[in-house]
């Protein structure tokens, strides 16, 4: 399996399309007062601005108002429904212009936040950056009850309970940088992620090297290619994986629609597609 990725988006992300937003007055139980915001535990650099939601107010508005995403603003303020109450409060992701000469790694260590979260926040699909573009911040700190949190918030993605070893960590790193050393970071992220998929789906192997070195599942096995040294991209784009994030959504098996593959691959459930290559499962 190999191919050529290029900026793209998987099927599973959200349209740009308004969702579908209505603002009441918030109903106030008798003998009982609105949330109110508590202290942080820690200052941050720069922390998270709060809005007060005004009548009228929608989450598309709010999110064309301060440059971020609905989806930035449901998942910082653990939002399950598109309904916002007029009263309330909403934590506003803090937000960065890109300067030129700018890197990611210069971003990152000015505030304090890893280059994997960073990437991670904004859905990057290259390293490359441009004067103007504006970047999400992660949000380090703790969550603040600025609006109505449900009871169980959404679970965020934590490191697989998979045991691996630095041997695996490595090894991952020049299957990685093999498959796909020359595309995006994205991309990168998606090899290591149906590796680790197939741990945890029975019929496949389960050991990283395993999974790697099964005969005719991988064309940089096949052909050697995997040997040549891995760059820090790929170890980091492994690490990205490792700690729980897959843009394929669970797939096992990729290919490249340009270059030969089997066609029975064809008859697979299609969970991404990034660039040039299809993720199925």
């Amino acid at each position: 399996m190999h191919g050529t990725l290029t900026p793209n988006v998987s099927r599973s992300n959200p349209t740009d399309a308004p969702k579908p937003t209505h603002v009441e007055p918030a109903p106030i139980p008798k003998n009982r007062p609105l949330p109110v915001i508590k202290p942080m535990p820690k200052p941050l650099t720069r922390p998270p601005r709060v809005y007060h939601i005004q009548w009228g107010d929608s989450l598309w508005a709010i999110s064309n108002k301060f440059h971020v995403s609905i989806q930035e603003l449901e998942e910082l303020n653990h939002l399950t429904s598109t309904t916002i109450y007029a009263g309330q409060t909403l934590l506003i992701p803090q937000t960065y212009v890109v300067k030129p000469h700018d890197t990611l790694n210069t971003i990152a260590r000015q505030f304090k936040v890893s280059l994997v979260a960073l990437w991670h926040e904004n859905r990057l699909l290259t390293d490359k950056l441009q004067p103007g573009q504006t970047l999400v911040i992660p949000y380090t700190g703790q969550a603040v009850a600025s609006y109505q949190a449900p009871a169980a918030p959404l679970a965020s993605p934590t490191s697989p309970s998979l045991p691996y070893s630095r041997e695996d960590f490595r090894l991952l790193a020049h299957l990685v940088h093999a498959e796909a050393g020359n595309q995006p970071f994205i991309g990168q992220v998606a090899v290591a992620a149906v590796v680790l998929n197939r741990l945890k789906t029975p019929g496949f192997p389960k050991t990283i090297p395993q999974v790697i070195e099964e005969p005719g599942q991988f064309e940089s096995v096949s052909n050697g290619t995997i040997w040549s040294p891995a760059n820090s991209i790929a170890y980091l784009a492994v690490s990205a994986a490792l700690k729980g994030w897959d843009p394929t959504h669970g797939a096992l098996f990729y290919y490249n629609p340009s270059l030969p593959y089997d066609n029975w691959m064809n008859s697979l459930p299609i969970t991404a597609v990034i660039g040039d290559q299809v993720f199925c499962r």
